[in-house]
């Protein structure tokens, strides 16, 4: 073998040398690279992420402590019965210190918070079941009329927002009357929250 043989074997078994080191060697250490420099970003963007809810976090269990006492300001305007005699001394009361002439107060019927009415000791007539809002809230709708002048009815919204139970107002027929007073028909409700639901 002549030196010039013997010169091309050796570059051609370094190239073979160097092809096989680059696709057994280098090649998957440098696919196992990428993946692990892709691992890597993911893992950092998840740790920034997460540093950031711990920042967070003093001001969500705020918000959490804020929202569990309004949640418990709210359960203690919605008892677990109606209390219809209570219910309506105070409402009495509340007219009386505002001086509006309150000529009559009908309680309505226990709703459920579907609008239907609760049939309570009643037998369902066939394919029809009754009405039992065990986990939710049931509505009672009370109708006021009383004749009162417009500033007394704007003291007595004022006065129904600090009102011992939850008291909405859905609808208000004004009619003239002698100036100043207003004969008006007030519809409110309140709610009622059964102990299944708390």
């Amino acid at each position: 073998m002549n030196r010039r043989e013997r010169i091309l074997l050796i570059v051609g078994s370094s190239m073979i040398v160097l092809l096989l080191f680059y696709y057994y060697v280098y090649s998957p250490k440098q696919r196992e690279y990428q993946a692990l420099k892709t691992q890597l970003a993911e893992r950092e963007a998840t740790l920034q992420r997460m540093e950031a809810d711990v920042r967070l976090a003093p001001q969500l269990e705020a918000e959490f402590a804020r929202l569990q006492a309004e949640i418990a300001r709210l359960e203690s305007k919605l008892p677990t019965e109606k209390e219809t005699a209570v219910l309506l001394v105070q409402l009495q009361s509340l007219t009386e210190d505002l001086s509006i002439n309150l000529t009559s107060i009908r309680p309505g019927q226990l709703e459920s918070g579907a609008t239907q009415p609760v049939q309570t000791g009643q037998t369902a007539q066939p394919g029809q079941q009754p009405v039992q809002p065990v986990g939710a809230y049931m509505r009672y709708p009370i109708q006021l009329n009383m004749t009162a002048s417009y500033a007394e009815l704007l003291r007595l919204f004022s006065r129904l927002r600090d009102f011992p139970r939850l008291i909405v107002v859905r609808k208000l027929i004004v009619s003239p009357r002698e100036v100043p007073d207003l004969n008006t028909a007030l519809t409110v409700e309140t709610f009622v929250l059964p102990k299944e639901a708390r």
